[in-house]
Parts: C-alpha cells; sequence; structure tokens
C-alpha cells in the first residue's frame, strides 16, 4: 500500500481470500460499529491479491477494527490492515460525548477559531444534536 495513511475511517484490507464476500466481510467487523460501505477489489490480469476497502461511520470504529483484526484469518488468509485513502468531508467528528456534555460548553471552545470556518461548526453543532 506504500506510506503510512493518517488515521481515517476507511481501512484498507490486503491480503484477502479470493473468495471473501461482502457479507464475510461485514460479519468479521461489524462488532466494531456501523459499516457504511464495502468495496471488494478482484485481482485482474497480472495482480495476484484480492483487496478491500471498509468505511465505518466514524474514527473511533474504524481505529478499534484495525487494532483488534490486523493479522487476524478471514476466509483463509491473514489480512493486512491499514488506513485508507482519506475522502474530503466537512465533517468534524469528536469521540467520547455523551448527554452531560452541554452545548454551551462546545460552542465556547469553537467560538475561539475563526468565524469564516462557520459553516464547519454549523455542521459540527447539527450532528451534536442528532447525536442526543
Amino acid at each position: 500500500q506504500g506510506a503510512a495513511r493518517r488515521a481515517n475511517r476507511t481501512l484498507f484490507l490486503g491480503n484477502l481470500d479470493i473468495t471473501v464476500t461482502e457479507n464475510d466481510l461485514r460479519r468479521a467487523f461489524e462488532r466494531f460499529g456501523t459499516i457504511t460501505e464495502v468495496d471488494i477489489k478482484r485481482p485482474s490480469r497480472g495482480q495476484s491479491s484480492t483487496y478491500g476497502f471498509l468505511k465505518f461511520e466514524n474514527l473511533d470504529m474504524a481505529h478499534r477494527a484495525k487494532i483488534s483484526m490486523s493479522g487476524k484469518v478471514v476466509g483463509r488468509n491473514p489480512i493486512k490492515i491499514g488506513y485508507g485513502k482519506a475522502t474530503p468531508t466537512t465533517r468534524l467528528w469528536v469521540g467520547g460525548l455523551g448527554p452531560w456534555v452541554p452545548l454551551t460548553a462546545l460552542a465556547r471552545e469553537f467560538d475561539r477559531f475563526d468565524s469564516r470556518q462557520s459553516s464547519l461548526y454549523e455542521i459540527f453543532f447539527v450532528n451534536v444534536h442528532s447525536c442526543s
């Protein structure tokens, strides 16, 4: 896969068994959280291995899956896991927040940033409201 990538919610899965299915991957990884996408790349002429990508709902889920499943056998092969290429987004994920965190405290934290980033700020608060 080349150089190490920054942590993100997409995992690269290497050394996959050629017979692995989307359902196999979902069953193996669903305990770590919501999987939003599965993409399996089968070998074509000149390629020797099957690989794929799993996208989780958030970074915490992807990180737990990467730590727990690296080197584990799925199908007949021990899989190699790395972070996939990050896709641009306007969402900000902050893990570990619960209903006990008041929105006013979050507003205080984010008010110190440049107001020109208000679209990110608004999206963040929409996501926080939908979680509580």
